[in-house]
């Protein structure tokens, strides 16, 4: 850089960013001064180098400076010119016209350390650990560092060495990349759908959650409507005459014989303790909520999992349980927390999937055959990653409306007791004594599923 001022010699990028806009503010304050600080613009990257004062690889470049001469040309660091238009232009223009050669050059690299990159993956228990090695990392200084190793005739061995790491934190660096992007993706879906507060974490590995189609309601498929309307036909119930309660706004509660419960001879679910709406039933029993057929308002207290929930939840990766759900704040008990959402279907339908994990029975009735599944394998929600526990923490009720529509009916699943920040949410895939209870579900089987929800009273199996 040309000698014109010792102090104003900029020794890093920003300060080469920023002595143009000093200089036009000194000189709106002072328009009769003539003692100006002069710019310093960057021309033409002339050469590069490797800075031979440096022990680590340490890349400069030659700069030629606007209306100065040769003799200014000065070698300034990577760190001074990585904002700057010019260089930037000179790396890019660089990089597309040695494309090919470079993408045979970081190729050579990836196959030499393909092995490094498997061990690394195997020896590192937490994906978090790894990216300590791999951070910071700056995608423009792996392109830089790409193009000048091709241009150098014969780059020395610590920059091969160099390039090898950087190709090797890359590698990395990407796969944490596209791992992120899809999980801020169903984050923000979960978000807008649920009306709750979802991140989406993995410190384990780069593994992504699986795909499937995010519904927060139930989607029924062509069998289910069939049976619904052999149902119907059968029990010959009138939908039309079913009026639903006249409680009006805030008077439904458990003294209102009126109210849906009541009229089907069930009790009343729910109660509001400290400011918050609970449910109130000390066992599993069905929950009748009002409809839209009833005339209290959308804040009844007997709409509970029709309601916004005030919650923050995140979807992580364990160990050894796949993915899991937990919460970022305290959950008292009896609130409600997500409806488990998916294929609302027959059971003859339910019988024909080959995944089963993801399946569970709507039995209002208490009947052995399960008449009605839902399975959250294809469609589904947040729901679907909670896990098993054998000393769960939360529970499943079936909800309905007084027409005991099945498909009105839904699985919602509330705290059994007060869940802590930060806790696993679980629930019991095979109680002892459920509302989803089938013979499909409680049936002798041929293979278990080993547990690992670590409870103390742990079964050993899931089914």
């Amino acid at each position: 850089m040309p000698p014109l001022k010792k102090k104003r010699r900029a020794s890093s990028f920003k300060e080469i960013k920023e002595i143009r806009k000093d200089e036009l503010s000194h000189n709106k304050q002072n328009k009769k001064s003539s003692n100006v600080q002069k710019t310093y613009e960057v021309s033409e990257i002339l050469s590069c180098r490797l800075d031979p004062g440096a022990t680590q690889v340490n890349l400069q470049f030659l700069v030629s400076w606007n209306g100065y001469g040769p003799e200014n040309n000065s070698w300034e660091p990577l760190d001074s010119l990585r904002l700057n238009t010019v260089f930037i232009n000179y790396i890019n223009q660089k990089f597309n016209e040695f494309e090919a050669d470079i993408f045979v050059n970081i190729a050579n690299i990836k196959e030499k350390i393909k092995f490094k990159r498997r061990k690394a993956l195997n020896e590192e228990l937490k994906v978090v650990i790894m990216m300590q090695k791999v951070f910071p990392f700056d995608p423009f200084e792996y392109k830089v560092h790409q193009v000048i190793f091709h241009i150098m005739s014969d780059p020395p061995k610590k920059f091969k060495a160099h390039l090898e790491d950087l190709v090797f934190r890359n590698h990395f660096f990407k796969l944490d990349e596209v791992q992120r992007i899809k999980q801020d993706k169903l984050a923000k879906e979960i978000t807008e759908k649920e009306f709750i507060t979802v991140i989406v974490e993995n410190d384990v590995d780069f593994e992504a959650p699986p795909e499937f189609n995010y519904v927060n309601k139930n989607v029924c498929t062509d069998d289910m409507m069939l049976a619904n309307e052999t149902m119907l036909n059968s029990t010959a119930l009138n939908l039309d005459n079913i009026k639903g309660c006249a409680c009006g706004p805030d008077k439904c509660n458990k003294e209102s014989k009126g109210c849906c419960p009541n009229l089907l001879n069930l009790p009343f679910a729910y109660k509001v303790t400290r400011h918050t709406k609970v449910v109130r039933l000390l066992r599993q029993e069905p929950i009748i909520e009002c409809c839209d057929s009833c005339l209290c308002d959308k804040d009844c207290l007997n709409r509970v999992t029709q309601q916004r929930r005030n919650l923050s939840l995140c979807l992580f990766k364990t160990e050894n349980r796949g993915w899991a759900v937990k919460t970022l704040a305290t959950i008292r008990r009896g609130v409600f927390i997500l409806e488990y959402t998916g294929e609302l279907m027959g059971n003859i339908e339910a019988g024909k999937r080959e995944q089963t994990e993801y399946l569970f029975d709507l039995n209002m009735d208490r009947l052995s055959h399960g008449f009605y599944t839902i399975d959250a394998f294809y469609y589904g929600n947040l729901a679907r990653f909670i896990n098993h526990s054998c000393d769960p923490n939360s529970s499943i009720w079936i909800i309905s409306d007084c027409t005991k529509d099945p498909k009105n009916q839904k699985l919602c699943i509330f705290a059994l007791r007060q869940i802590e920040k930060d806790e696993e949410i679980t629930i019991d895939y095979s109680p002892i004594e459920s509302v989803p209870t089938t013979e499909r579900m409680n049936c002798s089987r041929s293979f278990y599923i080993e547990c690992h929800c670590g409870s103390k009273a742990c079964r050993g199996t899931i089914y």
